[in-house]
């Protein structure tokens, strides 16, 4: 008898670090600098709330249509987001394929959200395509509280061909930008 229900197959991921300016793939860490470049499915976007404990699963309540405003599910629950997020080693990421971008933090949301105006107008006219996203450091921000993040400097670089598989290492490589076969 096999039992591969209880075979640990946790999903990846991607998560902004604000404290020390990196970025975990897979729960490998990844510098500021070395992450160049990541690639952002314009239509996989959620927006909510989100809410994380120690030693529990975080939970997600989504808004049916992004960008909506639904009632804040409790007290412990701050504002979330939701992006996949396509990595390449060639972009600087220790992991290839596709990963989720769920989070909560400030800084992150922040990042997403400065640069969402030209993904989601950008996505119009790139039917198909992914944003292509440039990792350009990071800039702190104080809150009245005392307290601080950081937001990780983003901008949109250009739009490639959307992988079709879950893990579409060699197709990203068939399938180069039109204009700038370097750009991903």
């Amino acid at each position: 008898m096999v039992f591969d229900a209880f075979e640990d197959e946790t999903e990846g991921y991607f998560q902004w670090g604000a404290q020390d300016k990196s970025w975990k793939v897979d729960g490998d860490l990844v510098a500021l600098s070395d992450l160049k470049k990541f690639a952002i499915d314009p239509h996989s976007i959620k927006t909510g709330y989100g809410h994380l404990a120690a030693g529990q699963s975080p939970e997600w309540k989504w808004a049916e249509i992004a960008g909506t405003k639904i009632d804040r599910p409790g007290e412990d629950y701050k504002p979330a987001v939701h992006v996949d997020v396509f990595l390449t080693e060639k972009g600087g990421s220790p992991h290839e394929g596709w990963r989720p971008w769920t989070t909560n933090g400030a800084g992150a949301r922040d990042a997403i959200k400065a640069i969402w105006k030209d993904v989601h107008e950008g996505a119009a006219k790139n039917e198909g395509k992914i944003a292509v996203v440039k990792v350009a450091g990071c800039t702190e921000k104080k809150y009245k509280n005392g307290g601080s993040t950081r937001i990780p400097t983003l901008e949109v670089a250009g739009w490639i061909k959307k992988p079709d598989a879950p893990e579409p290492v060699a197709q990203v490589e068939a399938a180069p930008a039109e204009d700038d076969d370097d750009l991903f």
